[in-house]
């Protein structure tokens, strides 16, 4: 669902996923993020997208504790972003370490100051 005015994806007034897209310096990037089992509580330590007045839920919660793993959703996700974007075969693979340390070098030399988590 949506809420107005808030970016992501939600289950009544709770986030249960994050998108985003910014555009600095002629240097767009991206992301999603799909809770699927994380731990919960450390989201009360953060004010997460800066939403103060809303909760942060997940796919195992809403499903009452069970649900699919974070690597058949995140397989389940790749697969139907590719249909989307037109790559029906899959067209994505994760990066191995040395080839995530490439792209961030070459990220940190165009954005420089600019930080970067990777799972």
């Amino acid at each position: 669902g949506r809420v107005p005015g808030a970016t992501g994806v939600w289950i009544g007034d709770r986030k249960v996923a994050a998108i985003g897209v910014r555009i600095s310096g002629g240097v767009a990037t991206h992301g999603v993020a799909l809770n699927v089992d994380p731990d919960l509580s450390k989201f009360r330590d953060i004010v997460p997208c800066g939403i103060t007045d809303k909760e942060v839920t997940s796919v195992w919660r809403e499903l009452g504790g069970r649900g699919p793993t974070a690597e058949e959703t995140g397989d389940r996700l790749l697969r139907r972003l590719a249909a989307l974007l037109g790559s029906p075969g899959g067209g994505f693979s994760p990066l191995s370490p040395p080839e995530m340390g490439e792209v961030e070098g070459f990220a940190r030399r165009v954005a420089p100051g600019a930080s970067f988590s990777v799972e």
